[in-house]
């Protein structure tokens, strides 16, 4: 009997340890689907740096039985889009039908893997869908969020959008009866049940947020699939308008003012501080945006600092990025990135996160001491992570 697998991506990362779990496994009579799904920009702000612009190029030849293309859904399919009328429900509607229509391509399902629960609607579509199928249903880790505590994840997921989620489903809802409303609401994680969940660091999970069996994802596999994909690549085709001279150090932006987690010049004060800490040690250093930084707040943090930038045309996955240019030094504040740049890269990496707490007003530093609490509990004994204060 063949088994079918499908998974469901959205960033290189994604991409990355599906196909690390593709390779690792070695299955014989096995077909691997790949829908995947990258907006360019986040429609409700178009000043948002356009993002995922080679998550293609992670895709690795002869791994996949067929790549289905979602990108033109995802956005209409999104919760912060659908719900502000009638006439938008409606639009939703239509793209569930014409993502189902493209799913029936594949046929029944033995197992899915999904990756954003809490923020993709196409994620939560494709668990209903496994469900209805009988599939067994696989969460797959999508950053920092996959260790955090329930409790907090909610309050860091906008209460605004949950509120108004509830109050459009229950207006429009009579409107398309057929329309997955489960995968229009935000924040049902972990509400949804999966039978396995894979991440790096299965020790670090909280036991109230995964339910089933967790696994560690395949880490020695992930390095094998981005040597792959980089033998794949021009060597042009990777920053190369951020390489005009040598860099030897990254600051790994996050969109923490467009999340609603702070001001923005705290955010800005932080990277700059950063960054000129990092060019005092003997750095050339890059700034590498994440696909919903404004570009607004980018330039300044470049302009104040005089760092070069990855620019907008070339915003590969980091993960290229880093097993190309391969930099001695890597920080952020409490991105997945910071992780991965330690655990995946190799790199020594450290995080400027208790700056950006002390900087920020009382209300939003309350918050962020929490995140704060967490990330340090989740990069405690990561091998090639350092405190901020050990590199001065």
């Amino acid at each position: 009997m063949t088994i079918r697998r499908v998974f469901c991506a959205s960033t290189g990362f994604h991409v990355l340890v599906h196909q690390a779990i593709v390779l690792a496994c070695g299955d014989q009579d096995v077909e691997n689907h790949l829908v995947i799904y990258h907006p360019l920009s986040r429609p409700d702000n178009p000043n948002h740096i356009r993002g995922f612009s080679f998550i293609d190029a992670m895709l690795l030849q002869g791994v996949w039985t067929s790549v289905i293309p979602a990108g033109d859904l995802a956005a209409p399919y999104d919760v912060a889009n659908v719900l502000s009328s009638a006439s938008a429900f409606s639009v939703a509607a239509e793209a569930q039908r014409e993502l189902d229509r493209r799913l029936s391509s594949v046929g029944k399902p033995t197992e899915v893997f999904i990756t954003n629960p809490t923020c993709g609607a196409i994620d939560r579509h494709l668990w209903t869908w496994a469900r209805a199928c009988d599939a067994q249903t696989h969460f797959v880790e999508d950053g920092i969020s996959a260790y955090l505590p329930a409790t907090l994840k909610a309050e860091i997921d906008s209460p605004y959008t949950r509120d108004r989620a509830a109050q459009s489903l229950a207006r429009y809802r009579g409107l398309e009866p057929d329309l997955d409303l489960l995968a229009l609401q935000p924040a049902v994680y972990p509400a949804l049940r999966f039978d396995q969940s894979h991440v790096l660091l299965p020790d670090k999970v909280p036991s109230s947020l995964h339910n089933g069996q967790v696994s560690e994802l395949p880490r020695s596999m992930a390095s094998v699939v981005l040597h792959r994909a980089l033998t794949q690549l021009p060597a042009s085709s990777v920053g190369q308008r951020s390489d005009r001279s040598r860099w030897t150090a990254v600051y790994i932006s996050r969109p923490d003012h467009e999340d609603g987690l702070v001001d923005e010049e705290p955010e800005i004060d932080t990277a700059v501080e950063a960054i000129r800490a990092m060019v005092r040690m003997g750095h050339r250093v890059v700034v590498k945006p994440h696909p919903r930084d404004t570009k607004a707040k980018i330039q300044r943090i470049v302009d104040i600092s005089k760092a070069d930038v990855v620019e907008d045309g070339d915003h590969v996955p980091i993960e290229l990025l880093l097993a190309r240019h391969r930099p001695q030094l890597a920080c952020g504040t409490w991105s997945g990135s910071v992780l991965y740049s330690a655990l995946l890269a190799g790199i020594s990496t450290s995080s400027v996160i208790t700056h950006l707490v002390q900087r920020a007003n009382h209300q939003a530093s309350t918050l962020l001491a929490r995140i704060e609490q967490q990330f340090l509990r989740i990069m405690d004994g990561v091998p090639n992570y350092r405190q901020w204060e050990q590199l001065q």
